[in-house]
């Protein structure tokens, strides 16, 4: 069923977005942000959570696995940065790293939407219209995130990433996204609805 393989497409793409944010978290705590890691600690358990709701629609609409497709790793942190310590870097570097990091996390949103759209009209034109509308939901929250990177950014350049104002700004960004993370992994009571 050629519908199988986009699904293994979509997943993966989810798998290699879980990866991406979990890079991008450690990216961003290297640098000393630890509320951009909480960032993307919680994009990270989005993405999950999402692959794990295609795999479990997908099982009960057709009582089988989607097939694995190879994963590639998103490469994100600099192969210098393992041989070198933060405490070695200096503001013009932190700042350069802050931009460069922002941008790679948008540049992979915009990728990852265009994977989604045309994914989106496979499915359909395979009539898989239920797995069709998550992928088109993920769309949607691909399309806010990019909106949300596009505001930091144009909010960064506008300060011209200022790193007293940024590491100022952490303590609540880290506080927001936390505070989600609960959120998202708080179960929900169905009462049997």
């Amino acid at each position: 069923m050629p519908a199988d393989d986009i699904l293994a497409g979509l997943k993966a793409r989810s798998l290699e977005g879980v990866m991406f944010h979990g890079r991008m978290r450690e990216y961003f705590l290297y640098l000393g942000l630890p509320g951009y890691a909480a960032m993307h600690s919680f994009h990270e358990t989005e993405e999950r959570l999402g692959a794990e709701k295609l795999t479990d629609y997908f099982m009960a609409q057709n009582g089988s696995l989607i097939p694995d497709k190879a994963l590639t790793a998103p490469d994100v942190i600099p192969a210098q940065w393992f041989r070198m310590r933060r405490q070695d870097t200096d503001a013009q570097w932190r700042r350069r790293a802050v931009r460069d990091g922002m941008t790679a996390w948008r540049d992979w949103e915009k990728s990852t939407a265009v994977s989604l759209k045309d994914m989106i009209f496979r499915l359909s034109s395979e009539n898989e219209y239920g797995c069709c509308r998550l992928a088109e939901r993920k769309l949607s929250d691909v399309e806010s995130e990019i909106a949300g990177a596009e505001d930091m950014i144009f909010d960064l350049e506008s300060i011209e990433y200022n790193l007293p104002t940024i590491i100022g700004r952490q303590p609540d960004i880290e506080k927001k996204y936390l505070t989600k993370i609960t959120f998202l992994m708080t179960p929900v009571c169905t009462l049997g609805i």
